[in-house]
């Protein structure tokens, strides 16, 4: 099976977030004891990537469920 765009892109985007969320717990195991400001600041900003990194690959599934075969988008009939 031949892999479009989308799938390329949702492969980065996992990645991406795989490393992030590695990070993460490495700055949350080194805050159990005292954390510099720098460190609370980098603990916040991972969360908050790790939280939009996940947003946009809710967005790159739901448009994935909504491609046709030929990498268009189907409109949902009501």
């Amino acid at each position: 099976m031949r892999k479009t765009t989308m799938d390329i892109y949702r492969e980065v985007i996992s990645k991406r977030l795989k490393r992030k969320k590695e990070q993460y717990e490495l700055i949350k195991k080194s805050m159990e004891m005292e954390a510099t400001p720098a460190e609370k600041r980098e603990y916040v900003d991972l969360k908050a990537e790790i939280k939009e990194l996940e947003t946009v690959l809710d967005i790159a599934d739901t448009l994935s469920e909504m491609e046709d075969g030929n990498g268009k988008l189907q409109q949902k009939d009501s």
